[in-house]
């Protein structure tokens, strides 16, 4: 609306100026001498300009140099189709001009690549896009590892990927040094009803610290209360005890096979809680100043079209 307004101002002071030099030229002619002949208008001069180059002019029809276009026809001096306008007022190029101003027609704005959209009030926002991976959760993974020496009697996780839930059996594990634990832990136990029947209290209070001692180095070794309880009622010592999940998840890693002699410390699994994953993405360093930690963030995946997941910036790396 501005530069149609702007236009429409020029258009009219040019057309005023041009009748007042009429008038001025009637009323003198008004005043000379009857007889004289009258004197025939100039013929203006024409000049041939390329409407995508401004810069090319020539005094005689052609193809412009450039862009081998046709070269249009205009009067001398008149500017060019598309071509700057000034008007006063106005800065251009964010430097402010001496009462002078750019304007464009509608062809050299489309020529130009110039856009125009309405002054709106909304929130400042930017969109970075990148490319990532879905990873584990770093804080959810877990490697289990024989907590003594023995041979893996059987492995109930038999397959990388396979899902397993908290408290579920992962292996079972015959050991000599677990046989001997666990009859030492009943020993203690005898001990103990001993010295509660004795009736000596400095005798019981020896013999339960010696209980507690080893259901302590039985739980290390990975086996868990309810197991030394049903070894306490049964008094059945078990060859092949069973070591059972300390999370739920899902096997990432399987290193370990039926039969297998291991020693203490060697990795067997590596599981992973995927309930929630890592979204790893790569961004640009000239990006980097406008990420935060917290921010919102969404992802599209391409096993899953149409769907997009929310999620929120966690971490970032300080190296790049």
């Amino acid at each position: 609306m501005w530069l149609t307004e702007s236009r429409g101002l020029r258009a009219g002071a040019w057309m005023l100026a041009v009748f007042f030099a009429v008038a001025g030229t009637a009323s003198l002619t008004g005043c000379t001498d009857p007889g004289a002949a009258p004197t025939a208008p100039a013929a203006a001069a024409i000049e041939y300009y390329c409407p995508m180059h401004a810069q090319v002019v020539k005094e005689e029809p052609g193809k412009c140099p450039i862009c081998g276009m046709d070269l249009a026809e205009r009067e001398k001096g008149a500017p060019a189709e598309g071509a700057i306008d000034e008007e006063p007022g106005v800065a251009h190029g964010g430097r402010e001009l001496e009462g002078r101003a750019v304007q464009l027609s509608p062809e050299g704005m489309v020529a130009a690549g110039i856009a125009t959209v309405p002054v709106e009030r909304k929130p400042l926002r930017r969109d970075i896009r990148a490319t990532g991976t879905i990873e584990a959760d770093e804080t959810s993974v877990t490697r289990i590892a024989a907590r003594v020496a023995g041979r893996l009697e059987r492995l109930h996780l038999d397959f990388t990927g396979q899902t397993v839930g908290r408290g579920a059996p992962i292996y079972s594990i015959f050991s000599p040094e677990l046989v001997a634990a666990q009859r030492e832990h009943l020993l203690a136990v005898d001990n103990l009803a001993r010295g509660q029947a004795s009736g000596s209290s400095g005798y019981a209070t020896s013999a339960e610290s010696l209980v507690q001692a080893s259901r302590d180095r039985l739980r290390l070794w990975g086996i868990d209360d309810d197991q030394i309880a049903r070894l306490e009622q049964s008094r059945n010592v078990e060859t092949g005890l069973v070591v059972r999940s300390p999370i739920s998840g899902t096997v990432l890693e399987k290193l370990a096979v039926s039969g297998q002699y291991v020693t203490a410390g060697q990795d067997l699994y590596l599981l992973a809680d995927l309930s929630r994953v890592w979204l790893q993405a790569r961004i640009y360093e000239a990006d980097l100043g406008a990420v935060r930690s917290g921010q919102e963030a969404r992802a599209t995946l391409d096993a899953m079209p149409g769907r997009q997941f929310q999620g929120r910036v966690r971490f970032i790396d300080p190296v790049v």
